[in-house]
């Protein structure tokens, strides 16, 4: 099912991947998100192939969308108990024009198909043809950024 909705209402980890949801329950629980779209991994493949309409069925939402944009991959197993895909796929940063949209899905869809993350899937045992959803989002011009653990990251211990 080619889709792309406003991040808070991204509810199906199939569709949208795990980043995608997790920023839309965020936002759903009323956390200061910075906006955006989340793009199902079979609408971010026909984009790739080329598909015009469906580019400009995203282009219309992200029109909406202050800039510049962040284009952020959210594969379906992206990060969870078994893997982590850090640094395998690509986010691509200050994205101001539906070209450059088109090339940054293009980039990010490409990364999650290159033979160092083919390798890793198969090294932990993921499929090696992955869905790779995307979340495109307003930038923040912070002037702190930061991460916060509210439970051991390996353990999931109470370590306060």
């Amino acid at each position: 099912m080619t889709t792309a909705v406003p991040l808070v209402e991204a509810h199906d980890e199939s569709l949208y991947g795990a980043k995608a949801v997790g920023l839309g329950a965020a936002a759903r629980a009323g956390l200061n998100v910075p906006p955006g779209v989340a793009l199902s991994g079979d609408l971010v493949d026909a984009i790739v192939a080329g598909d015009e309409a469906a580019l400009a069925q995203v282009t219309t939402l992200v029109e909406e969308l202050p800039t510049p944009l962040a284009v952020r991959s959210s594969a379906v197993d992206e990060d969870g108990a078994e893997a982590s895909f850090a640094g395998q796929h690509l986010t691509l940063l200050n994205v101001r024009s539906a070209e450059d949209l088109r090339d940054a899905l293009n980039q990010v869809w490409w990364s999650a198909n290159s033979d160092s993350a083919i390798t890793y899937r198969k090294r932990v045992g993921l499929f090696t043809r992955p869905s790779i959803a995307v979340v495109v989002q307003s930038l923040l011009d912070p002037q702190a950024a930061g991460v916060l653990f509210t439970r051991n990251p390996v353990t999931g211990a109470d370590e306060r």
